[in-house]
């Protein structure tokens, strides 16, 4: 849903530039010689880039903010079950890392779906944009890059390489959901 709005105005700006184009009629300036300074389907097709170029921003933003709301999930339940325990039984350390994490959620009884281990290879590409995660990333999804993306060798922005469309970040809001905890006591955020 919060897609939904830029979504929208993509579909209106090359609505927008399918009707000019269409129309034949010049709309922008020209130079004192007649040649084009700009024109209005130059200005609509960098409108609808941007729109693009946002879309797939905001939906890497939405993908960390989801997988770090379900670390914090499981680190509240962690927090709760630690402190229903007695004193001696109680960790000594808060939940950090990845893997500590998830094998406290495992303990607590939330499923973990078989391909959280990929979300969280996104997540530290997107967030640590390093050769090692990104590399690790294109190898077990590389369909998040665009088709014709090879692997580079050194001094890649892999975090910018990165071009998730919504059926990909319906996959990671689905795999995070199936991962529990959720209100309801299973993995199923209600789709």
């Amino acid at each position: 849903a919060g897609t939904a709005a830029l979504n929208h105005e993509i579909a209106s700006l090359v609505q927008q530039l399918a009707e000019y184009e269409r129309a034949g009629i010049f709309e922008g300036e020209r130079s004192e010689e007649g040649f084009i300074i700009w024109e209005q389907d130059q200005v609509l097709r960098h409108q609808i880039l941007q729109s693009q170029e946002a879309l797939i921003e905001l939906r890497k933003a939405f993908a960390i903010a989801a997988f770090h709301h379900w670390e914090r999930s499981v680190q509240r339940h962690f927090a709760h079950e630690s402190s229903n325990s007695a004193p001696n039984d109680r960790p000594r350390r808060s939940l950090r890392s990845y893997d500590r994490i998830k094998q406290e959620a495992i303990n607590l009884g939330y499923p973990i779906d078989d391909n959280l281990d990929r979300v969280v290879t996104l997540i530290n590409t997107l967030k640590h944009n390093n050769d090692e995660k990104g590399t690790h990333l294109h190898k077990v999804w590389p369909d998040i890059f665009p088709y014709e993306f090879k692997e580079p060798y050194r001094f890649t922005d892999w975090a910018s390489s990165i071009e998730m469309a919504d059926q990909q970040l319906t996959e990671v809001f689905d795999i995070i959901s199936r991962s529990g905890p959720s209100p309801r006591g299973g993995g199923d955020l209600g789709r």
